[in-house]
């Protein structure tokens, strides 16, 4: 044991004189972000949500935040990668051709299968937009770590826009994902790896051997393989994790000194990141809303400002985003078919039991078991409906909120409709509804959110059909919302039960879920 002491001691003594070396390094030749002059940063990545926008809530950044960002960008860095290709995500491409930038354009992959089809569909069309700038594909950023989808789901993903474009096709996953997933790694073009010392609990005096030995050993095993660092960096703020530990000092030193070991390797990168992003913290904790060069206003972080080309060092305004209720005209569609674009709120709001469904897998359930919004076999109109399976444990409830934007229970405004309303003589929310066998019961419901600890909340409601007894045929209701406040929705619709309404448990089917008006005799 003395001994060990003794080594622990020389080791703390030999890393802190390379720290203090490389700082010295670093102060004495200013504005060198990889050791040449002015030169750009190899490659960034680019979050590009602002405070108070979240893309867990589908509050995505406007054309013109883009536009400005992309033109602050052209000066720090030579190739960034992004992270989504739906609602303005998919502009970045022409953005960066505009401005001169190299780009790799992700989709996101999620659990939400509409979505998925939305984010491949669009990175097919920005690759068939033959961008000279648009380098490669990235098809889901850590997929396999959430276990969002299966292995196999991803590489039909994979292979159908490898099929579909002619640019170079990968995927980003955590090193250890890639050194047990070989088949996709033999699938793709290329691999983008991400290393991240500070979450694997790694001392900042080890951070960087500890990313190159990991390279080196996914180098090993796919030897022939086209391989990024996809995603590397340290926070400036946050909670130590093992050994590692968020600082100022010690995010300056990883970014200094993994540019220096990327150059001497050859090893292509991008760094993590740009800006940055509030609403990682609710995830990731403190840390996660700190991996940024520059602050989420733009400021540059005043420890780094030696590290960026002079034409950067003056950072951007990028004032907190403003988020307005979003004006619609009836009919507005809670649900019409499947995947259909009209569909304007979200099966978001889980509530009872069925809260810890909300979002992820479970106790091995999926929360397709309890409700499939592509089900094809009861439909009444279109193509597909809704169906929600629950069997209520004793003494429980159970409910579900189409809500918007998406996971809403007051974070964010949701739609206007009073403008829209005001030429109707009646306005009513209409639903269609069965039971797989009759006898089913259940309450529906549009309106009513409300958290005293929230900014925002519905304008009217709970107005609720009460419990209601379904037949095996389908059944269409409405409930009356002539005369009430519509401007502020988000809650659009709501089934709930319970067990002593459902002791056997319950399946039902829910489709064409509407706000709808009407004139002298005539919905519309």
């Amino acid at each position: 044991m003395r001994s060990s002491f003794y080594i622990n001691r020389f080791t703390i003594l030999l890393v802190l004189s390379f720290h203090l070396l490389c700082l010295n390094c670093c102060e004495k030749s200013p504005n060198k972000p990889n050791g040449n002059g002015d030169n750009k940063f190899e490659g960034l990545c680019y979050g590009p949500h602002r405070d108070n926008e979240n893309p867990d809530f589908g509050i995505q950044p406007t054309s013109s935040e883009l536009s400005e960002d992309v033109a602050f960008i052209k000066n720090l860095a030579v190739s960034i990668r992004t992270y989504g290709a739906t609602d303005n995500l998919e502009q970045i491409p022409s953005l960066c051709q505009q401005y001169g930038i190299d780009c790799y354009p992700g989709a996101w992959i999620s659990k939400y299968e509409c979505e998925n089809r939305r984010q491949i569909n669009n990175l097919i069309n920005i690759a068939n937009q033959n961008l000279s700038h648009v380098e490669g594909l990235i098809v889901g950023n850590e997929v396999l770590l959430r276990k969002d989808i299966s292995e196999q789901q991803l590489l039909d993903f994979i292979s159908e826009v490898k099929s579909a474009t002619n640019l170079r096709v990968g995927t980003a996953e955590i090193w250890k994902d890639w050194l047990d997933h070989p088949q996709l790694a033999q699938a793709v073009d290329i691999l983008f790896v991400h290393i991240y010392p500070y979450w694997d609990g790694i001392a900042i005096g080890d951070a960087i051997n500890y990313v190159l030995a990991k390279w080196n050993e996914l180098k090993a095993m796919y030897p022939d393989k086209e391989m990024i660092i996809g995603e590397t960096g340290w926070p400036s703020e946050g909670d130590a994790k093992g050994a590692a530990t968020p600082s100022a000092e010690n995010q300056k030193f990883y970014l200094s000194n993994f540019i220096s070991m990327a150059e001497s390797n050859k090893i292509n990168y991008f760094y993590f990141e740009i800006f940055d992003e509030q609403w990682k913290s609710k995830f990731e904790g403190e840390a996660g809303s700190h991996w940024g060069i520059y602050q989420s206003d733009g400021t540059i972080k005043q420890h780094l400002k030696d590290l960026v080309p002079e034409s950067a060092q003056t950072g951007i305004n990028r004032p907190p985003r403003v988020v307005d209720p979003k004006e619609e005209e009836l009919p507005l569609y809670v649900y019409k078919d499947g995947c259909d674009p009209l569909n304007s709120f979200y099966a978001s709001g889980w509530m009872g039991e069925l809260e810890k469904y909300s979002g992820a897998d479970s106790n091995g359930t999926n929360p397709k078991e309890i409700i499939d919004e592509l089900c094809t076999d009861e439909h009444f109109s279109g193509e597909s409906c809704i169906r929600i399976t629950y069997a209520p444990s004793s003494g429980r409830w159970g409910g579900i909120y189409w809500q918007f934007p998406v996971n809403n229970w007051g974070f964010y405004p949701g739609y206007d409709l009073s403008n829209s309303i005001s030429g109707f003589d009646t306005v009513k929310l209409s639903f269609s509804v069965k039971g797989k066998e009759g006898g089913e019961k259940a309450k529906f419901k549009t309106g009513g959110i409300k958290d005293v600890n929230l900014d925002y909340f519905d304008s009217y409601g709970p107005v609720s059909t009460g419990v209601l007894t379904l037949t095996s045929d389908w059944q269409k209701f409405s409930l009356n919302l002539t005369g009430k406040d519509l401007s502020m929705v988000i809650g659009g619709f709501c089934w709930v039960t319970n067990y002593n309404q459902n002791p056997n448990g319950c399946t039902i089917y829910l489709d064409e879920i509407l706000f709808e008006g009407s004139m002298r005799g005539n919905a519309r």
